[in-house]
């Protein structure tokens, strides 16, 4: 199969603390660019592929639910919180 795609390495790299300033349009451009997730803004009725990710495909909820799910596997493992 085809390389995934992948943000520039810029945007994903930091030391221990991220740039602030960095202009994450700039960096996700060429992501947000690409014909196939432009197809997917618009059949979410959405503005952004970020907005996609966040309403749509990672809610909170979600992230709340797994999150939980991974303390107490944690947990229960033995180790400390």
């Amino acid at each position: 199969p085809g390389q995934c795609e992948r943000l520039p390495l810029e945007a994903v790299v930091h030391a221990e603390t991220y740039n602030l300033q960095q202009d994450v349009k700039a960096l996700y451009a060429a992501k947000e660019a690409l014909e196939a997730n432009q197809a997917f803004v618009r059949e979410n009725h959405k503005k952004t592929l970020a907005q996609v990710f966040t309403d749509i495909r990672y809610t909170r909820e979600n992230n709340e639910h797994f999150s939980q799910a991974l303390k107490a596997a944690v947990l229960r493992q033995g180790f400390k919180i």
